[in-house]
């Protein structure tokens, strides 16, 4: 998963597989115990401007877009 503005990444751990239409909450900051896995103890989403999110395969291709 990668913050596109940002460029932060976040592997998921080995063996974590997505079902369709499941959701998982990745969190940082203060958010961080409040989701399924954390991915920083700063923050990554830049809340001034659109900060998308991608979600990748393992060969890179993208699966999943998100932007609020």
């Amino acid at each position: 998963m990668i913050s596109v503005t940002g460029s932060q990444t976040f592997d998921f751990p080995e063996g974590c597989m997505i079902e369709a239409n499941q959701l998982l909450k990745i969190t940082s900051h203060k958010a961080n115990g409040t989701g399924d896995f954390i991915m920083a103890n700063g923050y990554v989403w830049n809340n001034d401007t659109s900060d998308p999110a991608q979600l990748t395969d393992e060969e890179g291709m993208e699966v999943d877009f998100f932007q609020d």
